[in-house]
């Protein structure tokens, strides 16, 4: 079964931990997409800028980053101090942008926190066992104290084979998911939209050559669109920024993707799963005091949508009023656009038990029941998180995304469950070492009792035997 029966152990752990404030959570899990990146493909860039860089990111990418970890080491400073492994952990889809994504984001996390070298350590001796010239010189020129200069802190990411990643990229690793984007895409809605919603934007665009029957196309000429306002390039067809034709592409790449992924309610449900099943066992494992994800927008399309947040409605809806000058209705229903963040918050509570708040892009959201407006129970978001996954069991998911004996590995523990390839640290582990040492000892001490137990019930048998016999004794003595 699952690693939720061992939620109440935890939580027990939890309370006997010291308490912190109510403004300071004691565990965060933040999801992250990349940052501003090239497109990946080059067909509708009319300056070629992005030729040799499709799909990476960008130097505007990194830095975003870096200040996205600047400022949550800020919103945390209790959390997030010195690195140390043991407190720490970072995830990444195997992807060039995610990893790098992911570099800059930790540097502006633990920035300037890298470790010097002992004072009483000849810094001479501090090189590669061999010599050379250019070893010499580099030694002779850079004589800082710190590890790396500036006292740069490395920081670990794991990552998974891309097809393997059930996790972050469930709407890959699922077998199902290309059969159920082509419908989706295909249904009626979407075809009403591109044929009248779009239709002054088609017309405009075909007076430069430029032909978008397809959702597709008009997705990949939206994507180019998006990466070449950001980066002060030449936009395709002359369109401007600040034009209802650039708002019509911008609305048409988040309704291609959302439409894509959450059209079906079982597919929605499918792909939140995994990725929520593994925000539930670090929560349950508790021994991180921050885990860090750097995933795709399609990730967090997943998670959004699963908690009814995002969906094709609310952004048509909102769309359509805006273009007619109206007041939108879902203030919270936005596209995660690059870069975003959603963070999970978990707290333990003075009464001994534990509660959740989540932040979307720096704004409070209430999952667990968004009519109160406050953060919920640690116990009702289990409960909402079962819902949001249809209460699928992992034997349901497999039937759906992953049919077949060889798709059904070990359900012990969260990465094994979804990544039998990998081994990502000691979370890998059923219980954590802390578990395990009190496991121990609670065993140890329960065999040691039973061993005393009948130990002194014999000894009780065996003094009352004696007792016996030496009142027959007595007794025959007399006679």
């Amino acid at each position: 079964m699952t690693s939720l029966y061992k939620t109440p152990f935890l939580l027990l752990l939890f309370s006997i931990a010291t308490l912190s404030n109510a403004q300071s959570p004691n565990i965060i899990i933040e999801i992250f997409t990349p940052g501003s990146h090239a497109p990946p493909t080059p067909a509708y860039d009319p300056s070629n800028y992005w030729l040799d860089k499709l799909d990476e990111l960008t130097p505007l990418g990194m830095r975003e980053h870096f200040i996205m970890g600047l400022s949550l080491r800020e919103k945390y400073p209790e959390l997030l101090t010195k690195f140390r492994s043991s407190s720490f952990h970072a995830r990444s889809i195997d992807g060039n942008k995610n990893m790098m994504s992911a570099f800059c984001h930790l540097q502006g996390v633990f920035y300037q926190t890298g470790p010097n070298i002992k004072d009483d350590i000849d810094l001479a001796t501090a090189i590669p066992p061999f010599q050379s010239d250019a070893i010499q010189k580099i030694v002779e020129s850079n004589q800082y104290k710190s590890a790396l200069p500036d006292n740069v802190q490395p920081v670990p990411i794991y990552a998974v084979p891309l097809l393997e990643d059930q996790v972050l990229r469930s709407y890959q690793a699922c077998v199902r998911s290309e059969e159920w984007a082509e419908q989706n895409i295909h249904e009626a809605q979407p075809k009403y939209i591109l044929d009248n919603d779009f239709k002054k934007l088609r017309k405009y665009l075909k007076g430069y050559g430029i032909h978008v029957n397809d959702w597709e196309s008009l997705t990949n000429l939206a994507e180019t669109a998006l990466a070449n306002n950001k980066h002060g390039l030449q936009m395709p067809a002359d369109i401007n920024p600040k034009s209802q034709f650039f708002k019509d592409l911008k609305f048409a790449y988040e309704y291609y993707y959302v439409e894509q992924m959450t059209s079906r309610e079982r597919q929605k449900q499918a792909y939140a799963k995994p990725l929520l099943d593994a925000i539930l066992s670090y929560l349950d494992r508790g021994n991180k005091n921050a885990i860090f994800l750097s995933a795709n927008e399609r990730t967090l399309i997943i998670l959004l949508s699963a908690f009814n947040v995002l969906s094709t409605e609310c952004l048509l809806d909102n769309y359509r009023k805006e273009k007619h000058g109206k007041p939108i209705d879902y203030q919270n229903c936005t596209y995660p656009h690059s870069p975003s963040n959603f963070i999970f918050e978990f707290y333990n509570e003075e009464d001994g038990t534990a509660s959740m708040a989540f932040k979307y892009n720096g704004k409070s959201l209430y999952l667990c029941d968004p009519a109160k407006q406050e953060n919920c129970k640690y116990i009702d978001f289990i409960d909402a998180v079962h819902k949001a996954t249809g209460y699928m069991s992992i034997e349901e998911y497999n039937m759906l995304c992953n049919p077949g004996p060889q798709h059904h590995p070990d359900y012990s523990n969260y990465d094994r469950r979804y990544n039998p390839t990998v081994i990502i640290s000691s979370e890998t582990e059923g219980f954590t070492s802390m578990e395990v040492v009190l496991l121990f000892f609670c065993s140890f001490a329960s065999v040691f009792l039973l061993i005393q137990l009948v130990l002194n019930r014999g000894k009780g048998k065996n003094s009352q035997f004696r007792h016996r016999r030496l009142q027959e004794v007595d007794e025959s003595a007399r006679e």
